[in-house]
């Protein structure tokens, strides 16, 4: 309501005066104009809300798949089923493949988050912690 005011008194339009009807044209177009551009403003707003919020998602999931690969490479070399210079040289081509530059590895949650997941990884490599076998019995022990 405020818009339409002030495009009134940009108009030189006066509620008592007898308006020409290109004036009155023109005031209507205006706000129709300033409420399609309000309704495009917002709609904009919510694009790059939503753009903003997907980037988020789609860091954590490289984060965490970087972790995860990171995390089982060094419990392999650990336990012996993979040498540590074919861990170094086939992590950074894992990342590759599914399109994650090998620098995420340098994160600083990446490094944390897999210093904390390496201590869950059972003989096998896996999660001990989040495994299907283990969800899944979960749920039928319920």
């Amino acid at each position: 309501m405020q818009f339409i005011k002030y495009i009134m008194i940009a108009s030189n339009f006066h509620p008592y005066k007898r308006q020409h009807p290109s004036n009155m044209r023109m005031l209507l177009g205006a706000t129709t104009a300033m409420t399609l551009l309000i309704k495009s403003a917002v709609s904009a707003n919510e694009t790059n809300l939503q753009i903003k919020n997907a980037s988020k998602q789609l860091a954590a999931s490289i984060r965490a798949f970087a972790t995860g690969t990171s995390a089982a490479s060094e419990c392999l070399v650990k336990s012996g089923q993979l040498s540590k210079r074919i861990a170094k040289e086939t992590l950074p081509l894992s990342l590759l493949e599914v399109g994650i530059s090998p620098e995420v590895r340098d994160n600083p949650q990446v490094i944390k988050a897999t210093s904390i997941l390496s201590p869950t990884l059972n003989a096998d490599c896996t999660s001990t912690k989040m495994s299907y076998r283990n969800t899944s019995s979960r749920k039928t022990d319920q």
